[in-house]
């Protein structure tokens, strides 16, 4: 008689999900540091970052950044990290974040669905999901309304079955929710704000974490020496950050950051400063043609 040894696997009993979570809260506190320019919102700056948001009310709890525009308006990324994911609608995982966000999409006062988004970021991209939740969620934002959304769907071979059923697993969870069943116009303009963002933080190739330590490089203060040295500690001081706001559920401003880290890295200006002034001067020019 044999004996079989099984063992876990190193990553379910390292942390590695937690790893990946506080590298995301580094990543936009960086972004933070840097008054910089976060994803799909790209004319806002972001101005705060704060952690494990559940006493705040927001059901999506990892992260919520605020960023604001040139004219002063506030929009809010509510955030929800997950190494992984499967869209199902009896994945555990999937119901709590679909759920949440559902919840979140439904709370005047707190989500403006003409400014504020959720965010899915995950670090394992897989096919399946980006063919079939990042394919639906794309063909929201395409859609005209909430017909020709349905027009998408039932239309045969114009969008793939995984998007069909990344569809009707999210609907599934949210008609199971305690509250009213959505109406197609609610459910598509629900999916409309909901955006899948892939991050490779955690693993051997680390892009986005090269990413980010390139934009720490190049925003070195100038009177120091070696930016791309600098770069890395800067990183690691974050993801030391990151871990104690998770703990504390703390609320960040540029002012909060640590004097070191405001001292060796500048903030970039107006994401539209460069681009006004073009503008300025095109007006000028433009002025006195005649045809």
């Amino acid at each position: 008689m044999t004996t079989e040894a099984y063992a876990s696997s190193p990553e379910a009993t390292g942390g590695a999900g937690n790893a990946f979570e506080m590298k995301v809260g580094a990543r936009f506190l960086a972004l933070l540091l840097l008054h910089g320019i976060p994803p799909v919102l790209t004319q806002t700056q972001v101005t705060q970052v704060a952690f494990q948001n559940r006493y705040r009310c927001w059901a999506t709890d990892d992260l919520l950044v605020w960023c604001t525009d040139e004219s002063g308006t506030v929009h809010k990324i509510a955030i929800q990290s997950k190494l992984g994911f499967t869209v199902s609608a009896s994945n555990p995982e999937c119901i709590r974040t679909f759920s949440g966000f559902w919840t979140d999409f439904r709370a005047p006062g707190l989500f403006d669905p003409e400014l504020d988004i959720l965010v899915l970021v995950v670090q394992r991209a897989t096919n399946v999901i980006m063919k079939g939740l990042g394919g639906l969620l794309a063909c929201a934002r395409a859609a005209s309304d909430h017909t020709d959304f349905g027009d998408r769907l039932n239309t045969p071979r114009f969008v793939s079955n995984d998007v069909r059923k990344a569809a009707e697993a999210i609907k599934q969870i949210i008609e199971s929710s305690k509250t009213p069943v959505p109406s197609e116009a609610d459910f598509w303009r629900f999916l409309k704000r909901i955006f899948l963002l892939p991050l490779d933080l955690n693993t051997s190739s680390a892009q986005d974490e090269a990413n980010t330590k390139q934009i720490l490089a190049q925003a070195v203060n100038p009177s120091i020496d070696d930016p791309i040295g600098r770069a890395q500690p800067g990183w690691l001081q974050l993801v030391d950050l990151a871990q104690h706001c998770n703990q504390s559920a703390q609320l960040i401003t540029y002012a909060d950051l640590p004097e070191g880290l405001q001292q060796k890295f500048r903030p970039v200006g107006s994401p539209n400063k460069g681009l006004q002034i073009l503008r300025d001067r095109s007006d000028r020019v433009l002025a006195d043609v005649r045809s």
